[in-house]
């Protein structure tokens, strides 16, 4: 999810629907906070606190399914977060004309991508990075049947797919780099030797929030959580942090690491841009997408 907004006002159907859980919330307090792929998200004020209300594009089964997912994952993930940093008390609300509406606790933070942290703060702030990282990762899959978390191969299930969409936008060389990448993952999956477990997905400085002392105090969007290789969530640190906050990270991370960890989370890092390619492509943004093509030409001349 962005930061950006594309600025289409929140259905007065989804306001009414969302009116009868929060009954003092006024339409004339709700702005737009962020859009993604499939959702938009506004934020609203009920004259104590503020809610946010993330709504599907489209009416389709699978984001109204997703929905239901997300809601019975947070709703889990608040008893088992002990720093209380993920969306708490989340609900499902439906409109009379078929619209889905996820709400849910409004997190006060800073996101990660737009401030810079004092050096003093680093380290404590990796450690809280890690410990939430611990938190997710080591709980137990069989509590999880209830919520029906899909179980995604990365290679197979998103990084393939993703060059078939990106393919006619990218150059050969950059096509015959990620092709190696994309080998050099199978290689290093087909000697994984940690089971997988439950992973955010799409952890980026948008989804990490810190308090006025660059405190942790939110995770959020925990709509591509799934059951897959913990390297993925480490991978998306860089997408707005140096190596050496990731160094720190790794180094407070309670778990065993296994021994091709670092040049899977390497490689998921290298094909970063193939995932910007596709998501921009979805969303419709010419100049990200541009960038990211960009910087995928310079990786590949830089290591042809």
């Amino acid at each position: 999810m962005t930061a950006n907004v594309d600025n289409v006002p929140l259905p007065e159907s989804v306001f009414r629907s969302v009116q009868i859980v929060l009954p003092t919330i006024e339409y004339k307090s709700v702005e737009q906070i962020g859009f993604g792929m499939n959702r938009r998200v506004y934020r609203v004020s009920d004259g104590q606190t503020y809610w946010a209300i993330s709504i599907a594009k489209s009416c389709v089964y699978s984001e109204i399914n997703s929905f239901r997912q997300e809601v019975k994952l947070l709703n889990y993930l608040q008893d088992i977060i002990v720093s209380g940093i993920t969306p708490q008390d989340a609900q499902l609300v439906e409109s009379q004309d078929g619209h889905f509406a996820m709400i849910y606790r409004f997190i006060e933070g800073r996101n990660l991508s737009s401030v810079t942290i004092p050096e003093s703060k680093l380290n404590t702030l990796a450690i809280q990075i890690a410990n939430f990282f611990y938190q997710l990762h080591t709980i137990s899959l069989d509590s999880l049947n209830s919520i029906d978390i899909q179980t995604i191969n990365l290679l197979d299930d998103h990084y393939i797919p993703m060059l078939k969409i990106a393919k006619d936008d990218i150059d050969g060389y950059s096509y015959t780099y990620l092709k190696k990448l994309q080998e050099k993952f199978r290689h290093y999956d087909n000697n994984f030797s940690q089971s997988p477990v439950l992973v955010h997905g799409d952890i980026s400085g948008e989804h990490l929030l810190v308090d006025s002392e660059y405190n942790l105090c939110g995770v959020i969007d925990f709509g591509d959580t799934m059951i897959s290789d913990f390297a993925i969530d480490f991978a998306g640190i860089l997408n707005d942090m140096p190596k050496e906050f990731l160094d720190k990270i790794m180094i407070n991370y309670n778990n065993s690491l296994d021994t091709y960890f670092f040049k899977r989370v390497e490689v998921l890092i290298n094909m970063a841009p193939l995932f910007d390619i596709a998501y921009e492509s979805a969303v419709h943004d010419s100049r990200k997408k541009a960038e990211a093509i960009q910087k995928l030409k310079q990786l590949a001349t830089a290591n042809a």
